[in-house]
């Protein structure tokens, strides 16, 4: 079983660090979202926008963030439905909503999220219902 600081890292932990990570984003709180992320954090964007794409680091996966905003005029937001665990993995299950040039867009996602040894998120894959209409919606 993986530890935190030699204790185990089971499910609660895992849970901790998803749920401090995704109410951070949502309040805006970028310190404390690049909290729960290891610092070889990759993201991987499916899908044959302008956004998808694998950005690995701190640095790009922040600037993925920053063009999802601007290109969203600021609108992009998450709806958490729930969140579940295993003593590695987390599984979020939301919603996606953005406006973007009189267009709206409301998707069901999954959000697949694998935690390091220290309990942080070092990759998260992003998945949605459809991914042509999300394509379509961005480019």
């Amino acid at each position: 079983m993986p530890t935190l600081g030699g204790a185990a890292m089971g499910m609660p932990e895992a849970l901790r660090t998803a749920s401090e990570g995704y109410d951070a984003y949502t309040k805006g709180d970028v310190e404390a979202m690049v909290a729960t992320w290891g610092p070889d954090i990759t993201f991987h964007v499916p899908g044959r926008s302008v956004l998808a794409g694998t950005f690995r680091g701190r640095d790009e996966v922040l600037a993925f963030l920053g063009r999802l905003a601007d290109r969203s005029g600021g609108t992009f937001q998450l709806e958490v439905h729930d969140i579940l665990a295993s003593e590695e993995h987390v599984v979020v299950l939301c919603r996606e909503f953005a406006q973007r040039n009189g267009r709206t867009i409301d998707l069901p996602a999954a959000h697949v999220c694998h935690a390091d040894q220290d309990g942080r998120f070092s990759e998260v894959w992003f998945l949605v219902e459809d991914q042509g209409r999300l394509d379509e919606f961005w480019t």
